[in-house]
Formats: structure tokens, C-alpha cells, sequence
């Protein structure tokens, strides 16, 4: 196989596409943890999402305001 081949360039983010349109996100995500990509977090601290940060805002994009 010659390096000049297509599938050659397939980048893992191509794969990962091809692979979730084709089969879903769970299939898609299965790829991933199979690859090392979608590993758990090693985060075990309190997860704190109450209030926004002071003088945050949110755009609102395409919202044809």
C-alpha cells in the first residue's frame, strides 16, 4: 500500500465522524474510549454550577433579533 493512498490521510477526528454518522453516537463513543479518547475524569471534587460568574454574558447568536 503506497503512502499516497486516501485512507492514508483518514485523521482519527475524520474516523470518529464517519464512524458516528455511520453507527451513532454510541457506537461513536465506544470508538473512542476503545482508542483512549474518552476516558473518565479523574475529577472527584464537588461540581458547583449554581450563579454566573460576576459582569458574565451570553451572546445570542442567529436569535434574528
Amino acid at each position: 500500500m503506497d503512502n499516497d493512498s486516501p485512507a492514508s490521510e483518514l485523521s482519527r477526528r475524520d474516523l470518529l465522524r464517519m464512524i458516528g454518522a455511520t453507527a451513532g453516537g454510541t457506537a461513536m463513543y465506544q470508538a473512542m474510549s476503545a482508542l483512549g479518547f474518552a476516558a473518565d475524569s479523574p475529577y472527584r471534587g464537588p461540581v458547583d454550577l449554581q450563579g454566573a460568574p460576576a459582569g458574565a454574558s451570553v451572546p445570542a447568536a442567529a436569535t434574528g433579533v
